[in-house]
């Protein structure tokens, strides 16, 4: 027999008859601008928000036939296409190609529109054989032109982690693209961190924005949140209680990824008990749920610059009141959604969760400050660069390696998120730097890429803890955030300074073994 499906699930909006919980007015405006003047055409929109606020959702709910039928007097006048600019590829010529691709599949599909004339025939060809930026740029345009000259029917590109985007693209080419959409009667819907000016405002035309209707994704309110909890089980033979509820929205706070991942493995749980049992393992909840969000923790922590971390850390440490840092916890609000404001009006982090996590990484801080990471990440190198020399399990030489990088965190579970980056990153730095020197490859599992070891730079450790001395020294006493209590906030700087000594002894000119440094 199987279980009740679990409401809390993700699903795939795309086959949603509604738009997603608290995103209706999003969803509704975007249509509005896409319904568009009938002469001027569709206007583009542009969502901003953090990572895992739930941009991608509304994105990907715009392609639902119901909520296009809910939304669109005319659904056969617009033919929507989604685009995950994280998987573009990273030449911009191709770029443009895949565009035109898109353009050609997509008013063939939705409308039946031939392809077959001289022009657009030409067209198609340039797009697909030329090598040259300009006649590709020049063929998406002119099939742009050619689908909306014909019964007026508009695409809609509806592109995700748009910034992606614009980090290929030159100030000639984002002209191009304003110019475009301005032009052919054709719209973007894309989504961004930051309001699109923000990813490079000295680079890309200012008039490239204009063509945008901005809207800032938030988290849920109070209320939006509690009706998520009520209104989400409706029709399931249970229901949360009021206390339940309740103890969801103190752990999760009102951010829509901590809700819904916390309220699933309630669920969850609460099918594995009788139904007129109150549930109150919550405990056990709090561990589950706390390793599934790290990831998404760790992300966000890292997204906030260093200042920033620190207002949040001593917040959530009680260490200093609202009042004193009002326009950080403004900052966290409004563009991080790491905040938010209780019915008193005073703020609170969202959700003792992430309260605990904040709470927690300046601890592993404090920690990793007096942890001599430089002589146990070469100890683990010293293991890997001995297994590329023996014909075994390269398995167990990486178990190995890394049971040595963290030898010397005694108080830290080696599984923890922060230990396990610390030593992937040092791999990674071997990979990129190390391939010309050395051949014998070792695949390590585990590691993300095959690694290669230099024989030379490990023969230097006298060097290599002394240039980490100074380093670290300077970065203590000289930096632009001098002393231990400012640099506790930075994360991750003794792994860089690591990396990047390494970094340094691989770029160097190989010495002869046995040569004083």
């Amino acid at each position: 027999m199987n279980s009740p499906a679990n409401p809390f699930e993700v699903s795939d909006p795309i086959s949603a008859a509604s738009a997603p919980f608290g995103r209706e007015q999003v969803v509704r405006e975007i249509f509005d601008s896409l319904g568009g003047d009938p002469i001027q055409g569709p206007e583009s929109f542009s969502l901003i928000g953090p990572k895992y606020i739930g941009k991608t959702t509304v994105l990907r709910s715009l392609l639902s036939p119901d909520i296009q039928r809910c939304h669109l007097k005319d659904t056969e006048m617009l033919a929507l296409a989604y685009l995950d600019c994280a998987d573009l590829p990273s030449e911009r010529r191709e770029v443009l190609r895949l565009l035109g691709d898109i353009c050609v599949d997509v008013a063939r599909e939705n409308w039946g529109m031939p392809f077959e004339g001289r022009l657009a025939a030409e067209y198609v060809s340039y797009l697909r054989n030329s090598s040259e930026m300009s006649e590709i740029a020049e063929a998406l345009e002119g099939l742009l032109k050619h689908v909306s000259s014909l019964h007026d029917r508009h695409i809609v590109f509806i592109l995700d982690n748009f910034e992606k985007l614009l980090s290929l693209f030159t100030e000639s080419d984002i002209q191009f693209m304003r110019d475009v959409f301005s032009n052919t009667k054709h719209a973007l819907v894309v989504a961004t961190p930051r309001f699109i000016r923000e990813h490079s405002p000295k680079t890309f035309p200012s008039r490239f924005y204009e063509i945008f209707k901005n809207y800032r994704l938030r988290t849920f309110t109070r209320d939006q949140a509690y009706d998520y909890l009520t209104e989400t089980p409706l029709g399931s033979h249970r229901q949360l209680s009021h206390s339940e509820k309740e103890i969801i929205l103190r752990k999760a706070g009102q951010h829509p990824h901590f809700l819904r991942t916390y309220a699933e493995e309630v669920w969850r749980r609460k099918l594995q008990q009788p139904v007129d049992q109150s549930f109150e393992r919550f405990d056990r909840v709090d561990r589950r749920v706390g390793t599934d969000l790290n990831e998404c923790f760790l992300s966000l922590w890292e997204s906030l610059d260093r200042d920033v971390q620190a207002g949040l850390f001593q917040f959530a440490a009680e260490q200093v009141g609202e009042a004193e840092i009002i326009r950080t916890l403004q900052c966290l609000e409004d563009e991080h959604g790491l905040v938010y404001r209780s019915t008193d009006g005073h703020f609170e982090v969202m959700g003792e969760l992430l309260k605990e996590f904040v709470v927690s990484q300046t601890e592993l801080i404090d920690h990793l400050l007096t942890t001599d990471f430089y002589r146990a990440g070469l100890g683990s190198l010293k293991q890997l660069h001995e297994a590329s020399y023996f014909d075994t399990d390269p398995q167990y030489y990486y178990q190995k390696a890394f049971q040595q990088f963290t030898a010397s965190t005694p108080d830290y579970d080696s599984a923890n998120a922060m230990i396990r980056d610390a030593f992937e990153r040092l791999l990674d730095v071997m990979v990129k730097r190390s391939e010309q020197h050395l051949g014998r490859v070792f695949t390590g599992a585990g590691c993300r890429d095959k690694v290669r070891f230099i024989e030379e730079a490990l023969d230097v450790e006298t060097t290599v803890v002394g240039l980490c001395s100074a380093f670290w020294d300077l970065a203590s006493e000289d930096g632009p955030h001098a002393g231990r209590e400012a640099n506790r906030f930075n994360t991750q700087l003794r792994f860089y300074l690591l990396s990047g000594i390494i970094q340094y002894l691989l770029n160097a000119e190989p010495r002869p073994s046995g040569t004083a440094p």
